[in-house]
């Protein structure tokens, strides 16, 4: 299953200081934290995961620029990695509970450096 990540960026407020985030997603279940920065999404093996960022002021762009695991623990088989302005992640097999925490490094009209950390989680059985 491909599972689609919105993330949007309150542009104004992150550039005004306060980073603000809210991420939303197509996976049917039980996600928690959805339209917050703190999404956790449960997932299955072999899922592809799609990341797209846009801001609530369309004169603003949001680019994401860097992935980075920060618990050590990678449960992707192929990426993420950039792709068409997108990222893409492939998740690996791995043991039901599994979770990943990580940060995503964003700019805002191709400047800054700003960030938040969300979770991935392999479905429990």
């Amino acid at each position: 299953m491909t599972i689609n990540i919105l993330v949007t960026v309150d542009t104004k407020t992150t550039l005004a200081g306060t980073t603000t985030v809210y991420m939303t997603d197509d996976n049917p279940g039980s996600d928690t934290g959805e339209g917050t920065d703190q999404l956790e999404v449960n997932a299955d093996p072999g899922d592809v995961i799609i990341w797209r960022a846009t801001s609530i002021d369309q004169s603003d762009t949001v680019s994401l620029d860097q992935f980075i695991d920060k618990d050590g623990v990678n449960i992707f088989s192929e990426g993420p990695g950039p792709s068409n302005g997108l990222w893409r992640g492939v998740i690996g097999n791995y043991p039901p509970g599994t979770e990943e925490s990580y940060t995503f490094v964003f700019s805002i009209n191709g400047s800054g450096q700003y960030s938040w950390d969300p979770k991935l989680r392999i479905k429990p059985s």
